[in-house]
């Protein structure tokens, strides 16, 4: 199974949150509570190094089964519920292909507004051995497919 980190874009202020996913005993993949915050301020190599500590993480199993209880990202927001998250909210999955490279899937929002649906496509793949810098500028190009 590919590791995967959740990608979040404030749409109102540019701040994002990586969300990493590990997999549960059951061999179902759930989002941890180690979330990484980057600052609109922040240049793409802090994102890309962000997303890296993050697949890290997943690959060297550093989570236990309370970190994936109780994740909700909108209690790190302030959103009162799904739907006020989702409209300020930009998301994309990033996925670590073993032996391949990284691949980032953008998302849109469902009609509902109250959560997202993939693509079915990928934007952009990189190899492993990409930079940090050309990790972030991938996010965020990433981000502009996302609606």
């Amino acid at each position: 199974m590919d590791n995967s980190v959740g990608i979040f874009k404030n749409i109102e202020n540019s701040d994002i949150i990586l969300v990493p996913f590990g997999i549960d005993q059951s061999g179902v993949s759930r989002g941890l509570k180690q979330h990484e915050l980057v600052a609109s301020s922040s240049n793409p190599a802090v994102i890309g190094t962000k997303l890296r500590k993050c697949f890290d993480m997943i690959e060297n199993k550093e989570y236990t089964p309370d970190d994936m209880k109780d994740v909700d990202i909108k209690r790190i927001t302030g959103d009162k519920n799904e739907k006020t998250f989702t409209k300020r909210h930009l998301f994309q999955t990033v996925f670590l292909v073993k032996q391949k490279g990284f691949e980032f899937e953008p998302k849109t929002r469902n009609k509902q507004n109250n959560g997202y649906t993939g693509k079915g496509e990928v934007s952009e793949e990189l190899h492993l051995s990409v930079s940090d810098e050309e990790l972030g500028k991938a996010v965020l190009r990433t981000f502009e497919m996302c609606n």
